[in-house]
């Protein structure tokens, strides 16, 4: 099957202009033997001999005259180095209405200038990556823990870990525990390339409590944003946060997430949830 030919032009464009910018050694091929290939772009064969998919087939995807799985785009444009922006160009014209995954491994590092941007963010601010881990935060965020006890893993700490789910997330087996693996499994769902979400996943389906909380829970929205929840800040005590997140451009399923708090008496706090401005 082919492209339509509305989609044909830009994914076409693209993977030519970006084979055309290398050579084989760029991408891990011996030079050939004649004199100035070095120096040759890469063909269409180069990149089946790169791939080591059967002759011919990358001259008919970019051609137009095949389209591939979505696995063997993503492996072409990882090859030859594409820009996320690039890739979600191509992939969109390919299969239009569908969501890419990453084209980088989630696990890469987070750009240590992260930290300067949380530093500077008065409230509770954190940059976690796409599988959980901690890879910056700022002075208000680690106050929200017990000195020398800031987790390593948000997700973990978050679903597992006794101290937040007795003492500091309030009401956890409702208010917080569905709305928390719902939003677990949209990461999961949106990339499949951090084996710490399957293996935390894992660890879920066996957790007694965290299951009879999912069991008695009624149907709810995937959104943290406008949702307040109660939580026992150890500073400031009871209270109310909401979180906000926003996507790193840089660092595909990372996340900078400022958690605004606002106090409030115990016995004023909503059991679930509260959504609304």
């Amino acid at each position: 099957m082919s492209p339509s030919k509305a989609a044909k032009r830009a994914y076409q464009d693209l993977f030519r202009q970006y084979r055309r910018s290398l050579t084989r050694s760029d991408i891990g091929l011996k030079p050939l033997s004649h004199a100035g290939s070095s120096r040759r772009p890469l063909r269409q064969a180069d990149l089946d001999e790169a791939l080591e998919g059967g002759a011919g087939v990358y001259q008919k995807f970019e051609s137009g005259a095949l389209l591939p799985s979505p696995a063997y785009v993503r492996r072409v444009a990882t090859l030859l180095g594409f820009s996320e922006t690039d890739y979600y160009r191509a992939y969109q014209d390919l299969f239009p209405d569908t969501r890419p995954p990453y084209i980088r491994n989630p696990g890469d590092e987070i750009s240590p200038l992260w930290q300067q941007v949380v530093d500077g963010q008065t409230a509770m601010s954190c940059v976690v990556k796409h599988g959980g881990d901690l890879a910056s935060c700022n002075e208000a965020f680690k106050a929200f823990f017990s000195p020398g006890e800031l987790p390593s893993n948000i997700w973990q700490w978050l679903l597992l870990d006794p101290e937040p789910r007795d003492q500091v997330l309030l009401d956890w087996d409702t208010a917080w525990a569905p709305h928390l693996v719902a939003r677990l499994e949209v990461a999961a769902t949106h990339g499949p390339y951090a084996p710490q979400l399957a293996v935390l996943q894992t660890e879920l389906e066996s957790d007694e409590r965290l299951q009879k909380a999912l069991l008695n829970a009624p149907k709810l929205p995937n959104g943290w944003q406008e949702t307040h929840w109660p939580l026992r800040h150890p500073v400031h005590g009871f209270g109310t946060a909401r979180f906000m997140t926003a996507h790193l451009d840089t660092a595909p399923g990372a996340r900078l997430v400022t958690i605004l708090f606002t106090s409030a008496p115990e016995g004023s706090l909503p059991s679930r949830p509260k959504s609304g401005r």
